[in-house]
């Protein structure tokens, strides 16, 4: 399984509705898209295999990168904290 975000999503990146994010994430949003390819490849090729291929994006997490705290996310349900 892989660990994907949002900000790997072409779809997402381009949504003309969606704000941009104030500072430049290029090296983590280009290994998310590139991850998010690698799975798909490695999905199709292993199809009608026991093998299964899939990535989950966890959401908002409180880490440096998004700029949370665990508080900002107490009360917004299937948002979490990273462990410790």
């Amino acid at each position: 399984m892989n660990v994907t975000a949002r900000m790997g999503s072409f779809a997402y990146k381009t949504d003309q509705k969606r704000q941009p994010e104030p500072y430049n994430l290029v090296g983590y949003s280009s290994s998310k898209a590139a991850l998010n390819m690698a799975t798909v490849v490695f999905a199709r090729e292993l199809r009608g295999t026991r093998i299964k291929i899939n990535a989950v994006s966890p959401g908002i997490i409180a880490t440096d990168l998004s700029g949370m705290r665990a508080g900002d996310l107490a009360d917004r349900p299937g948002f979490g904290t990273r462990p410790r």
